[in-house]
């Protein structure tokens, strides 16, 4: 996990109560763990292909209240 994941993370580590909301492009390898605080107010953009997808597919299943959006034919690298 690198780049905005990372910046992310430490922000809902951090101060979660003052997220109101957070969208992440192509989150692979989120430790879900971590973002249950907000999952309510989370929002999961992706594709449907690539390395990734079934690992943003695992995340989303265990925060239940999160968003999501999949881009069809689409491989987030």
């Amino acid at each position: 996990m690198g780049g905005y994941e990372a910046d992310a993370l430490t922000l809902v580590r951090v101060c979660p109560e003052s997220i109101a909301s957070l969208t992440l492009v192509c989150p692979f390898n989120l430790p879900a763990q971590a973002f249950r605080p907000l999952h309510a107010r989370l929002l999961l953009v992706h594709g449907d292909r690539g390395p990734g997808a079934a690992s943003v597919r695992r995340t989303f299943a265990t925060l239940r209240e999160a968003k999501e959006l999949i881009m069809r034919d689409y491989c987030c690298r």
